[in-house]
């Protein structure tokens, strides 16, 4: 639920937390896969947010009837953000240009850097993960032939006044941001300060992506179908390997005594990320944490196990950082190319 951390999930849904144990992490990948293969039917990241820029003013939400190619262009938009940055992060270079053309305002990539991952397992994961979600790119490109839209401007900013500080925690003020009694110095959410810190900012713009897909699965046409089902199904399971790596390092701290991990946990910091999220989007929950010490929350998905899913309007509600209606904002400053644009809050039926 929105302003609960989802830490409480577990007691809600015992069921399918129970289901996802870590014990049973490749069947919870499995599951993702076969989940939305089939999808045609939803801190020190606790910090809050100083936004450095002046506000964009509300936007009027158009009523218009999209086109399928206007759905594909949305779903293109948001893998020109996930994938900026992951090659950002991971391997330290941007999108090929040879992806990026296409209608509407071409724009460039601001911030990013690569993070210092030593673990060769992790990396080989994360590198394999950058490679498919880039050739993904090139795909929804194919599919769209000559009518795909290009790259548009992308703001991937690491900590104060920067986007992913503004889907930290939401609705808490430009000036509560917490100060550790250590130090005295404000902490912002940088996501390439560390894997951990990178993961958490994965997992935020990979579950907005998937969620998108999920519920343009269900009104997809007929033609286009069976490609967007199984872009679906890949981009769900890329997700649950990035959520089971962040919830393998959080199981790991729990292991250290309680003064040596300090707090917030990292199942902490994912759950209070995953409610700010939520704040943005509708007064339904359509994010989650990955869980505590006790049950795994691989799969992001409602009680029925289906994929928790957000309309259009919804998506960009996140990745504007507005709970109002916006044109551009945060991640995609001077928005989005295509009809598809303007942000809302509109409830899933």
């Amino acid at each position: 639920m929105r302003g609960t951390s989802n830490n409480t999930a577990p007691m809600v849904h015992g069921d399918r937390r129970r289901f996802m144990r870590l014990a049973g992490g490749t069947a919870a990948m499995a599951a993702g896969l076969q989940l939305l293969s089939a999808c045609d039917d939803d801190v020190q990241g606790s910090e809050a947010v100083p936004v450095a820029n002046a506000p964009t003013p509300a936007a009027t939400v158009a009523a218009y009837t999209p086109t399928d190619a206007d759905r594909l262009n949305f779903v293109l938009q948001l893998h020109y953000l996930l994938g900026s940055y992951l090659q950002a992060a991971v391997n330290g270079t941007t999108l090929p240009a040879a992806l990026t053309g296409g209608s509407g305002t071409a724009g460039t990539v601001t911030g990013g850097r690569r993070v210092a991952l030593s673990d060769p397992l992790l990396l080989s994961q994360l590198q394999e993960i950058v490679t498919d979600t880039v050739a993904q790119l090139g795909y929804l490109r194919r599919i769209l032939s000559g009518g795909a839209t290009a790259m548009p401007a992308i703001d991937i900013t690491g900590g104060q006044g920067g986007p992913f500080q503004a889907i930290t925690v939401a609705f808490r003020g430009p000036n509560a941001a917490p100060t550790p009694a250590s130090t005295g110095v404000p902490v912002f959410f940088d996501p390439y300060a560390s894997p951990v810190d990178f993961l958490l900012g994965s997992i935020a713009l990979s579950g907005v992506l998937v969620s998108a897909i999920a519920d343009i699965v269900r009104s997809i046409g007929a033609a286009f179908l069976p490609g967007i089902v199984a872009l679906a199904s890949a981009a769900g399971a890329r997700d649950a390997v990035l959520r089971a790596a962040l919830f393998k390092l959080a199981s790991a701290e729990m292991e250290l005594a309680e003064g040596e991990r300090g707090k917030p946990t990292i199942f902490d910091r994912s759950g209070f990320m995953s409610d700010a999220r939520d704040s943005y989007d509708s007064d339904r929950n359509q994010d989650e944490g990955i869980g505590d010490n006790k049950y795994a929350n691989i799969l992001s998905a409602d009680e029925d196990r289906n994929a928790l899913r957000r309309t259009p309007e919804q998506a960009l509600a996140v990745v504007y950082a507005s709970a109002s209606p916006k044109t551009s904002g945060a991640f995609f400053p001077n928005g989005v190319n295509g009809p598809v644009r303007t942000s809302g809050s509109n409830v899933l039926s």
